[in-house]
């Protein structure tokens, strides 16, 4: 986002979710975890942002009334909406693990993270999913992923692999 230019903030906010789908229950969406919903812009009047109404130079008309080259022609007024961008959440950390705990069974997993466009529909920036996820009794699966930033500020989501690890997970008895 170049700042000054009011029609380039494109992204008005932003959310990670992790959901699961168990194997025979398709009928049953889990939701994992959802972050909250982080606004990056709202919409606001040009009059409460300190800026002055834009106007722009009109060249000559084609099949309509003629405007004389040159003449500036107001294209906002103090009432125009324009986006406000708030740059405290410009970005937000991710937690290095999650724990979930689920029924034994196979499970098919989708991290995503969505975007809020300027319209208030939610889009998918970047999603990745991974099927046959095995969730044993009294045993941890370990699912092994990136959330992060790439290159060039590509927004990375990936599920790699999940493991069936062999350390039995204690009931709770017994112990700290």
């Amino acid at each position: 986002m170049r700042r000054g230019r009011v029609n380039e903030i494109s992204t008005f906010g932003y959310q990670f979710t992790i959901a699961g789908v168990q194997r025979g229950r398709p009928d049953l969406p889990l939701v994992l975890y959802e972050s909250p919903v982080y606004r990056t812009a709202t919409m606001r009047p040009l009059s409460k942002m300190g800026r002055a109404p834009r106007s722009k130079a009109v060249g000559p008309s084609i099949g309509g009334v003629a405007v004389s080259p040159g003449v500036p022609r107001a294209t906002q007024d103090p009432s125009t909406l324009v986006p406000a961008w708030q740059e405290q959440y410009a970005c937000a950390t991710v937690s290095k693990t999650f724990d979930f705990d689920l029924e034994p069974g196979t499970y098919d997993l989708y991290i995503a993270f969505d975007i809020l466009n300027r319209e208030g529909g939610w889009v998918h920036r970047s999603s990745g999913y991974l099927t046959d996820v095995t969730v044993g009794a009294a045993h941890r699966t370990r699912v092994d992923g990136v959330i992060g930033t790439g290159p060039g500020g590509e927004r990375e989501v990936e599920l790699s692999g999940a493991t069936l690890l062999s350390e039995r997970v204690s009931d709770g008895a017994g112990g700290p």
